[in-house]
């Protein structure tokens, strides 16, 4: 129940809980326009184009953002025409303003990149007064969860969600002392950089995996750089085999015999599988959590399998889907985009149906492979590099199933195996346990400027 005199600005149940919570606020709020230095500006209309130089200027859109805020650590992207006024200054707020990432937050601080920025018309750039509120605490601000409910409450769901400039103006934000905005500003830094530390160390355990692997079977990989651009080939290697340049690159030939003077022998995977078949080729149209479980290819990760968005189909179309359900131990690998995942369907997942744009294999009962043995090889960087190799198509690329019956792996004894399996497991748990560890700060971090700021 809302009294009439209580109700302000908007009439809607979303708002007014909002500002049930504005209320509690332990210091002075105000609204984000009474700190504006010039008005808000939508960015630049111009369409990406590739990047090839960080002396090239970078366009800054929604997709450059990651979950924290923070500028994704990749070349980007750049336009033909760079308009000036749409140059990135030190200190300038970027909100986006539509679609599924609305109320997404960007910092920019010269510090941090060594090349000009602009940005795009699906973002909007506020500069305040940084004498009276620091554009870093605004930042942090939009990180917690006090803020997530005000982008709910106020963005406009017709259509897709959007913000516009005016609201944004009205973002009500509770102002400290300026000396009380930099302790929670420092309070975040100190979580962002020990997160980011902790997630260094998980990468580089992660990245021992390959050359532990390697190592252990004796594949000794050939040094590939400043391989020459023209080379001869017999006529009896294209001679009813594939013609093209890229798959008689001379560094295929070393990584294959690479693979063969390894420690094992080597075998075709297609002699060890029970069975292999193509996913589904549906339409797209999901219904509610009472229909039929679907794994997309988003959902296929590199040894795991990750359902957090999870979909369904209708019920009504299982006779379409045919045999195209997953049984616990099954493998599904990426047949087309990031080609050559691999991941094994766990006990949880058993009787999900499988998209068209992955292929579902199982070892013969007699097969003497342990699974994630076998996982982990087929991820490895050298048969990344020979899926790469065995690619066809003219644009994105993919691979059939004689390509993975094909897939040479060495076999060593089954105890072997399992110990290089369990160690890659352990290395895997420790890089987890770090993400974890790293994330559990930060959400501490966020918990502590929540207590200081809000009310009880």
């Amino acid at each position: 129940m809302v009294s009439s005199g209580a109700l302000e600005g908007r009439l809607d149940p979303e708002m007014n809980l909002y500002i049930r919570k504005v209320l509690k606020f332990n210091f002075e709020v105000k609204n984000l326009r009474t700190f504006l230095k010039l008005n808000p500006q939508y960015g630049s209309g111009e369409a990406g184009i590739e990047r090839t130089s960080l002396e090239t200027p970078r366009y800054i859109r929604i997709t450059d953002i990651d979950e924290y805020g923070n500028l994704k650590d990749n070349i980007g992207v750049t336009a033909s025409k760079i308009e000036e006024k749409y140059i990135l200054n030190d200190n300038d707020l970027l909100f986006a303003r539509s679609g599924a990432t609305v109320g997404k937050a960007y910092l920019h601080q010269l510090q941090n990149t060594q090349y000009p920025c602009f940005f795009a018309g699906y973002m909007i750039r506020f500069i305040v007064d940084s004498d009276r509120l620091l554009p870093h605490y605004v930042f942090s601000y939009t990180q917690l969860n006090v803020y997530k409910e005000w982008v709910k409450a106020i963005q406009r769901t017709a259509g897709q969600p959007n913000i516009n400039a005016e609201e944004y103006k009205s973002l009500p934000i509770p102002v400290p002392d300026l000396e009380t905005q930099q302790q929670i500003v420092d309070i975040f830094e100190k979580a962002y950089q020990n997160k980011k530390a902790k997630e260094a160390k998980a990468k580089k355990l992660l990245d021992s995996i390959d050359g532990y692997l390697l190592e252990k079977l004796g594949i000794r990989l050939p040094d590939t750089t400043n391989q020459p651009n023209t080379f001869y080939v017999p006529f009896s290697k294209v001679q009813g085999n594939r013609f093209d340049p890229f798959y008689h690159k001379k560094e295929f030939d070393e990584l294959e015999n690479a693979l063969k003077n390894g420690y094992y022998d080597i075998q075709l995977l297609g002699k060890h599988l029970q069975s292999i078949s193509y996913g589904a080729s549906v339409k797209n149209e999901y219904v509610d959590d009472n229909g039929i479980p679907f794994l997309r290819i988003s959902d296929l990760k590199r040894n795991e399998i990750s359902v957090s968005e999870m979909v369904y189909l209708s019920p009504n179309m299982k006779q379409e889907l045919g045999n195209c359900f997953v049984k616990e131990n099954d493998f599904l690998i990426s047949r087309s985009g990031t080609t050559g995942m691999v991941a094994i369907v766990d006990k949880s997942l058993e009787g999900f149906a499988y998209g068209s744009f992955m292929i579902k294999f199982r070892l013969s009962e007699n097969a003497n492979i342990n699974l994630h043995y076998l996982s982990y090889y087929l991820n490895s960087s050298l048969m990344q590099k020979m899926v790469e190799r065995n690619r066809i198509g003219a644009i994105q690329g993919n691979i059939t199933i004689p390509t993975i019956r094909n897939f040479q792996i060495p076999l060593p004894p089954l105890e072997i195996q399992k110990e290089i399996a369990w160690h890659i497991v352990c290395i895997r748990v420790k890089a987890k346990n770090l993400e974890q560890e790293a994330q559990e700060e930060l959400e501490e971090a966020k918990k502590k400027v929540e207590e200081m700021i809000l009310g009880e």
